[in-house]
């Protein structure tokens, strides 16, 4: 077996299939179009780690249905984490640019770097499955939590870097319900998940920072929202001059 191929292959299959959804299409035009926000960006990684997810979970079942190494585990998702990863910064980064363009600032748009440790334990959650064929569905929403988190990685790094020019920031965290498995075949509808519903709210920046916080925590199958929104007048720096921010800079879209 040629693992490099396989993976390879895998690659492939992710372009061939985001490029045929309908959603993801609808998705990229709106951010062509400008009028896609941080609410898209996060459905965007959404449907594209779900297609992640799909694409891995069968090939691996397939050519590893008793056992797999880290080593084996690494070399066959690396390529494909590493396309859905460079797909999703792009889209967030867009949108980012986007907002603060909106925002009348001319200052970067900050993307995540590739999520390494993430990537890593789930190549360790592999290798650690008694019976390969018989776990890989416990981490197929793993796929997709590993695809959004570049959003939230994203949105954080550019609040943190508002915070650090001056602006007093708001983060925004949108409770959204989740169908699960049960509620998609049984028609019992979309099941509100207490936990999510107990972080949701608006936090300021400066209370939430700490990367253990709550705030910034998402479960497999989580499809909250994080965004933000700056404060009406605080001085910033921006294109190398003191200035006064726009009111009302409500960074969504």
């Amino acid at each position: 077996m040629d693992i490099q191929e396989e993976a390879k292959s895998a690659a492939e299959q992710y372009r061939n299939v985001i490029s045929v959804n309908e959603k993801i299409k609808a998705l990229k035009k709106k951010v062509r179009d400008g009028t896609a926000d941080i609410e898209d960006a996060t459905e965007y990684a959404s449907l594209t780690g779900k297609s992640l997810g799909d694409i891995l979970t069968g090939q691996i079942m397939v050519l590893f249905p008793e056992k797999i190494t880290y080593e084996e585990a690494r070399e066959l998702i690396g390529p494909v984490t590493r396309e859905n990863y460079q797909s999703v910064a792009n889209y967030v980064k867009a949108v980012i640019r986007g907002i603060n363009q909106a925002d009348g600032l001319g200052i970067a748009a900050l993307v995540s770097g590739y999520p390494e440790n993430r990537v890593e334990g789930l190549a360790k959650a592999l290798e650690n499955m008694t019976v390969v064929s018989k776990e890989i569905m416990k981490l197929w929403q793993s796929f997709e939590t590993l695809s959004m988190s570049t959003v939230d990685d994203s949105v954080r790094k550019n609040i943190d870097f508002r915070n650090k020019l001056g602006f007093e920031v708001s983060v925004i965290r949108e409770f959204h319900p989740e169908e699960t498995i049960q509620s998609k075949h049984h028609g019992k509808g979309m099941w509100e998940c207490p936990w999510c519903k107990s972080v949701a709210g608006v936090y300021n920046y400066e209370d939430v920072k700490d990367t253990g916080n709550d705030v910034w925590r998402r479960h497999n199958g989580c499809h909250c929202v994080i965004t933000y929104k700056s404060s009406e007048k605080t001085d910033v720096i921006y294109n190398g001059m003191r200035a006064r921010a726009p009111d009302n800079n409500t960074s969504r879209r």
